[in-house]
C-alpha cells in the first residue's frame, strides 16, 4: 500500500518493518491533508490517493483517521456495529444453531410465563439473535487499559472485524513521550499494522518509523 499527495513529492509506502511518520510544518498544507482524509472517508473527491499494487483504492473503505486520544474511544459505533454482526453471524454457524434456537425458545417461554395472568396473551414478534445482542449492547472492555494499549486494541480489532486498513494518526506524539512511542511503534511494526503519522513539527526520530518532511517552505526532506 502506498500514500501520494499532488503537492507532496514523497510517495509512502507501508510494510511491515516500519511506520511511516509525515511532518508537514506548512499550517495550511497540514490544514488541507486532514480535511483531504476526512473529505474521502466521506466519500467526497480528494487530492490523496492509497494504491495497492498500483491500484487506487478508497479511503472510506481502506483508511481510517484518529485524532482524538484523551480520552480515546475503543467503543465507536462502526466497530460495535462489526462486532455484532460477527456475534450473530457466530450464533447461528452450524457449530451454535441448535443451541441458539433452543435458547430463543426457552426465551419465550419464560416471557410467555411472565404474562400469563395478564388480561390478554401476548406476542414476542421481535424476538431474535439480533435483537438480544443489541439489548446486550456489547462493548470492548478498555477501562483499565493505558492509552497507546488501546489504540493499538482498537487497530487489530478493526483489522479482525472490518478489513486490514491505513491507520492514519494526527498529532499523536504532541500526547506521548518518546519512550511509550518507541515501544507503541514497534509493536505495530510486529503486528504488521498499516500507519502513518501526521505531525506538524518534527520531533526525535522514532525507532521502527521511516520519516519525511515538509518544511514551511514546501520543501522536503
Amino acid at each position: 500500500m502506498t500514500f501520494a499527495h499532488e503537492e507532496i513529492g514523497h510517495i509512502i509506502s507501508f510494510d511491515s518493518d516500519s511506520v511511516a511518520e509525515l511532518v508537514i510544518e506548512n499550517r495550511k498544507l497540514f490544514f488541507a491533508l486532514v480535511e483531504d482524509f476526512f473529505n474521502q472517508s466521506d466519500g467526497l473527491a480528494g487530492k490523496i490517493v492509497i494504491s495497492h499494487n498500483n491500484k487506487p483504492l478508497e479511503i472510506s473503505r481502506h483508511c481510517e483517521i484518529l485524532t482524538q486520544f484523551a480520552p480515546f474511544d475503543m467503543n465507536k459505533k462502526t466497530l460495535l456495529s462489526k462486532i455484532h454482526s460477527a456475534l450473530e453471524k457466530d450464533a447461528i454457524n452450524e457449530e451454535n444453531y441448535m443451541k441458539t434456537m433452543e435458547f430463543l425458545k426457552d426465551l419465550e417461554l419464560f416471557l410467555e410465563n411472565l404474562s400469563k395472568d395478564f388480561p390478554c396473551p401476548l406476542t414476542f414478534q421481535k424476538l431474535s439473535v439480533s435483537s438480544l445482542i443489541k439489548a446486550a449492547s456489547p462493548e470492548v472492555d478498555d477501562v483499565t487499559k493505558p492509552p497507546l494499549e488501546k489504540i493499538l486494541d482498537y487497530m487489530d480489532l478493526v483489522r479482525e472485524f472490518d478489513r486490514d486498513k491505513l491507520f492514519v494518526t494526527v498529532n499523536l506524539r504532541t500526547f506521548f513521550d518518546d519512550s511509550e512511542m518507541g515501544i507503541f511503534t514497534e509493536s505495530v511494526c510486529f503486528k504488521g499494522i498499516k500507519l502513518l503519522m501526521l505531525e506538524n513539527f518534527s520531533q526525535k526520530p522514532l525507532n521502527h518509523a521511516k520519516h519525511y518532511t515538509v518544511d514551511d517552505d514546501l520543501c522536503e526532506f
